[in-house]
């Protein structure tokens, strides 16, 4: 099933598939590097945060589900609660260190 942003989850969800219409490029600061890089994002994908921004989700660790896209941001699903409930927060793209999708087999 791919991502819906009509309807996105109200929990981080690994079996969506990225929604791909809606890729942005940000410029996020990987950790193997120490300069920017343009990376394009899209709704459903997932990022990592730098561990100094002190999120950190007690299944998923540092990495979040994207549910909107913003210039120069990104929303992800967070917890403030332990992982009872989520709700979307911004993350700067400068705090973001690595992307991951997934796409439908074909």
């Amino acid at each position: 099933m791919t991502f819906d942003p009509a309807n996105p989850p109200t929990v981080p969800d690994s079996e969506l598939d990225s929604y791909l219409p809606s890729a942005q490029t940000l410029d996020i600061s990987p950790d193997t590097n120490d300069g920017q890089m343009a990376q394009q994002i899209c709704q459903g994908d997932w990022v990592d945060v730098d561990p100094s921004i002190g999120m950190n989700d007690p299944t998923w660790g540092l990495s979040f589900q994207v549910v909107n896209l913003y210039p120069g941001a990104v929303g992800v699903l967070a917890s403030s609660d332990g992982g009872v409930t989520y709700a979307e927060t911004q993350i700067s793209a400068a705090g973001l260190t690595d992307n991951f999708r997934r796409v439908p087999r074909g």
